[in-house]
């Protein structure tokens, strides 16, 4: 009996495998903002992850330059399950108190543990990017351009429920009934032997 209860839970544990978390990985060379969001020339894009995939964290590295009288702290990336301001989320790599002007590098990480915070893809599984600032001064030109670097998303892949197991997990399946069953009829068989 020690031995199926062994059996069992061992199954147990390997077959409750939760999802992992993922990374993605955004190359920021030579992105731009001309403006605020949707401005002409952003560089904006999305990115597959998965639908129902929560993003839970975020990491950055990455070289900035402002011109003219841009600031570096109006260099910002959102991210988000829409083409929307009101539905992402903004990093602001620099901060919003750096008055500064010129090229600076700057690195950070957050892991979000706040719903509020925690962005949750919709049925497309599509994750939309676009870098921007606040202030439509230049007329036309850029305002900051993202030298290089990367910025690291974090996510969780949505669980994955119902389908059809895979022939590994079959086996497995099997491989613990027959062990239950052959556990079940040694133990009718000493009860058996030990009643007589």
């Amino acid at each position: 009996m020690k031995s199926i209860s062994m059996l069992a839970v061992t199954a147990m544990l390997l077959g409750a495998s939760g999802a992992e978390a993922a990374t993605l990985v955004i190359d920021v060379t030579n992105a731009k903002s001309y403006g605020p969001v949707d401005s002409t020339g952003n560089t904006a894009a999305s990115y597959f992850v998965g639908a129902g995939a929560r993003i839970t964290g975020i990491a950055w590295d990455v070289s900035i330059t402002s011109y003219g009288i841009n600031r570096l702290g109006d260099a910002h990336f959102m991210y988000g399950p829409e083409a929307s301001y009101w539905t992402s989320i903004t990093l602001t790599p620099a901060g919003v108190g750096d008055y500064y002007t010129g090229t600076k590098s700057y690195q950070g990480s957050n892991s979000f543990t706040d719903p509020v915070f925690i962005k949750t893809l919709g049925p497309t599984g599509l994750l939309y990017t676009q870098f921007y600032d606040y202030f439509p001064y230049s007329g036309g030109s850029t305002h900051v351009r993202w030298n290089s670097g990367t910025i690291t998303l974090t996510y969780e892949p949505a669980a994955v429920t119902g389908g059809v197991p895979e022939p590994a997990t079959w086996a497995m399946m099997l491989g613990g009934l027959g062990a239950i069953g052959a556990g079940m009829r040694r133990g009718r068989g000493l009860a058996k032997r030990l009643a007589r």
